[in-house]
């Protein structure tokens, strides 16, 4: 069940966080969350790093309201992709991407929380434990009951648990899995719900950019 309470908190914290960084993803949840996950999982791989996160971002969305790192997910052959913290892992590899861009000053954030295998597996290892102060409440339970529920499953198996998603068949490789797609299998009620919750966290986090972009007199992008 929707709990509105909690997406109101959540949607607080968000906007304040993201619209103080100017930035479109929260880099410093993203790495928080994979230094969560790489503190309670041994020999953490990016592939099943990022289904996890996937699980995640939908729980929370379909309890909560919001997502925890709002990034973007994208289709492709096995499952669901995080676009920018996929590209946030493979920094300074031969896998990087080189239109990805992070501030410099996330970068040595990232390195002072984890470090990452050479290979294709990139291992994601921390270096020290998360910053406990990013994450409400509701996101530490939803981490937690993704890790019981999924921790223990191998990389293949939560890719091909993906697969069974409602949304799998409808939508095409490449795309990006929208709010529609991640809210299926609620009530009528709840999936309304859900999305115009969010749209109106839309219309604020836009409204508090315009401030952030006035106020700091910024003439480069502020997304919140």
């Amino acid at each position: 069940m929707f709990d509105k309470d909690t997406f109101k908190i959540n949607l607080a914290t968000i906007v304040t966080s993201n619209c103080k960084k100017g930035v479109m993803m929260d880099f410093i949840k993203a790495i928080n969350v994979l230094d969560f996950l790489a503190i309670k999982i041994p020999n953490l791989s990016k592939k099943k790093a990022i289904k996890l996160i996937y699980f995640a971002e939908k729980e929370h969305l379909q309890r909560y309201g919001s997502f925890i790192v709002e990034d973007f997910f994208v289709k492709w052959e096995q499952g669901p992709i995080p676009s920018n913290t996929l590209n946030m892992i493979h920094l300074d590899s031969v896998y990087e991407y080189d239109k990805f861009y992070m501030p410099d000053k996330y970068k040595k954030y990232l390195k002072k929380y984890l470090k990452f295998g050479n290979d294709e597996y990139r291992i994601i290892k921390s270096i020290k434990e998360p910053d406990w102060d990013e994450f409400s409440d509701s996101e530490i339970e939803v981490l937690n009951k993704i890790i019981d529920q999924y921790g223990d499953k191998d990389a293949n198996t939560l890719g091909d648990l993906t697969h069974k998603e409602s949304w799998w068949d409808s939508v095409k490789y490449g795309e990006t899995i929208t709010i529609r797609e991640f809210v299926k299998g609620l009530s009528e009620e709840d999936q309304e719900e859900i999305r115009l919750h969010h749209e109106e966290s839309e219309e604020i986090k836009n409204y508090f950019k315009k401030l952030y972009e006035y106020f700091f007199n910024k003439k480069k992008k502020a997304y919140c």
